[in-house]
């Protein structure tokens, strides 16, 4: 007996029916931005600069569904026992698979109307701060991703387990294990973690290694599902081709990854003043990144350089080494340790060499360790201008405040610019030369006329300034 268009439709009515009238739809969809809204509110400072980050938002999204998703999975498999439906479904052919299939599509909605609902609030946010819209799809899409892993998985784990409380913990636990766990941050084992693939997303980066993997997971935990109640060898043979096909499509998406930036401004990609430096090489760069195996960010560095070493056009070689055993060459080259990293299962600390070198000829410069990866771009560029013999860039500092002084007030900002720029403290009152490459003025409360004429006459001349403008002064 076959299954015909009419019963085919039947199952399909019958689940979204199901879904649609249940309490524990709505009810998730109310819970769901529940908690998001209190943690918005509870999110410190957000409103503090004009760029909102709703990371702390979208990290909660995983949780929520690794909770709520197996409440509708938990009774796939009991339901079906209860109603001695699940033989016949068994026995005839594609029954079964077909309404595990129809069910897993189903059970797609909810997470994906949950998402789309978000989208007011971010509409609504982006009128008081800037959103990078860009990033918010990556996560968004990933979640999705995400969603659907865990929606297989739970399938998979209803048509093992008979007793749907069993069910649903079983699926609570097997999903924290793979989403919760790093599987050790650098290592071939965090490769099968879902920590690990989200990493980019949250950059604003799709990575199709990411995507792949979802994919795989969805497709390995359906196979077993389909696996586990086919009967007959030519429908287990069907369920193991149709997991080997996504597996080996999926290992080549991994081993040839494509990873577009779709962030607003491009932040992960190289910006003009890199292209242009790139395209004077003449020869042959070597970019040699040293890393500790623990380091959270060595995954974006080397990233970044490989699309950075991109718009050489074959001018630049990367090299990604790691920093055991090295520590005397490291400083023979003018890497020194810049932290010491506390290992807590070893119980003592030790020290870190990470950083990039840069040879270009028999010219070298040295990065230390990055505290931040948005200063990755710009510490690249200032060393490959000295490199290429551009001279070092200098920068004025005018302080439009007589209460804060550039050598005190603004002393950490002056020391920072010192590692790559010559700083000059500049005099109101002054005129302002035109040597300068830029001119940095913090705040504007005791500027006079004639600062304002010195500013002018400076950007007369072509130069560039920085303004930093005190949006609100409280006059005591």
């Amino acid at each position: 007996m076959k299954i015909d268009r009419s019963l085919r439709e039947a199952f399909f009515r019958k689940e979204i029916n199901h879904l649609f009238f249940s309490p524990l739809f709505w009810g998730g969809i109310f819970l769901f931005h529940l908690t998001l809204m209190t943690a918005f509110f509870l999110l410190e400072k957000f409103f503090a600069s004009s760029t909102g980050d709703l990371s702390g938002l979208t990290d909660l999204i995983p949780v929520f569904f690794t909770i709520y998703l197996p409440l509708y999975t938990a009774g796939t498999g009991a339901s079906e026992r209860k109603n001695r439906t699940d033989l016949l479904l068994k026995f005839t052919p594609k029954g079964y698979q077909y309404f595990l299939g129809v069910r897993f599509l189903v059970l797609l909605i909810p997470p994906l109307v949950m998402l789309l609902l978000t989208l007011p609030v971010v509409l609504l946010l982006g009128n008081y701060v800037r959103i990078d819209y860009g990033v918010l799809f990556c996560r968004g899409l990933f979640a999705f991703l995400y969603a659907s892993s865990a929606v297989a998985a739970g399938l998979f784990i209803s048509v093992l387990v008979k007793r749907q409380a069993l069910s649903y913990i079983l699926s609570v636990l097997i999903l924290s294990l793979i989403t919760f766990i790093d599987g050790g941050s650098g290592t071939f084992l965090s490769l099968f973690f879902v920590k690990y693939h989200l990493f980019f997303s949250g950059r604003g980066v799709v990575g199709t290694d990411d995507a792949a993997y979802f994919l795989a997971l969805s497709a390995l935990f359906l196979s077993g599902a389909f696996f586990v109640t086919a009967a007959g060898k030519r429908k287990v043979l069907r369920s193991v081709l149709f997991l080997v096909f996504i597996l080996l499509a999926a290992a080549d998406c991994m081993m040839f990854p494509v990873r577009p930036d779709l962030s607003m401004g491009k932040v992960n990609s190289p910006g003009k003043v890199s292209r242009e430096l790139l395209g004077e090489l003449k020869y042959p760069l070597y970019v040699t990144y040293y890393r500790d195996e623990k380091d959270p960010e060595k995954k974006y560095i080397e990233y970044y350089l490989y699309k950075w070493a991109k718009k050489g056009k074959g001018h630049v070689k990367v090299i990604t080494e790691t920093t055991e055993g090295k520590e005397k060459e490291l400083i023979e080259i003018g890497l020194m340790p810049q932290y010491e990293l506390s290992r807590k299962k070893e119980h003592k600390r030790k020290q870190v060499f990470s950083g990039i070198v840069m040879e270009y000829g028999s010219e070298r410069a040295v990065i230390p360790l990055l505290w931040d990866e948005s200063q990755l771009e710009m510490r690249l560029a200032v060393s490959l201008r000295s490199l290429l013999g551009y001279p070092v860039s200098s920068v004025g500092i005018l302080s439009g405040d007589d209460a804060r002084s550039p050598e005190v007030y603004y002393s950490i900002l002056a020391g920072g610019l010192a590692e790559d720029f010559k700083v000059y403290t500049l005099k109101r009152d002054n005129p302002i030369s035109e040597d300068l490459d830029v001119l940095i003025v913090l705040g504007q409360r005791n500027l006079t006329s004639d600062d304002v004429f010195y500013i002018d006459q400076y950007l007369s001349s072509g130069g560039s300034v920085l303004i930093g403008v005190n949006g609100l002064y409280v006059n005591p």
